[in-house]
């Protein structure tokens, strides 16, 4: 599957709030759905104001499926402590969060394409 990848503006925030919703979704992203509180939580990372990235990833379609999350340890350095107390973190170490939007389109190795694609896997 070819991933296409591009930061998150807030144009895609009401897409976002959609996707944030479904229980698929919403079991691993505890994110209020508001206008607010979606600016609130995604707004800094669109702008680049902080050091996570945040992804839409686009079907060959070019049409949205889902979002991908990650964040080098080292950016943050109370939440690698807090790590580090209890496991070995390698340099370079990074979290990594993705959702699917679509319930329909789950199930359809995208989350695995989109996981390869953003560890830099082919």
């Amino acid at each position: 599957m070819r991933t296409t990848w591009r930061r998150i503006e807030e144009q895609d925030f009401p897409l976002l709030r959609t996707w944030l919703k479904p229980p698929h979704v919403k079991r691993w992203w505890n994110h209020e759905t508001t206008v607010e509180a979606v600016a609130r939580d995604f707004g800094p990372a669109a702008r680049g104001e902080e050091p996570s990235e945040v992804s839409s990833h686009s079907s060959k379609a070019g049409r949205p499926v889902g979002l991908v999350q990650r964040s080098l340890l080292r950016d943050y350095p109370a939440y690698l402590a807090e790590l580090a107390a209890i496991v070995a973190v390698p340099d370079g170490a990074m979290t990594i969060d993705y959702l699917i939007g679509d319930p329909r389109r789950t199930g359809q190795a995208i989350g695995t394409a989109m996981i390869r694609s953003a560890i830099g896997g082919t």
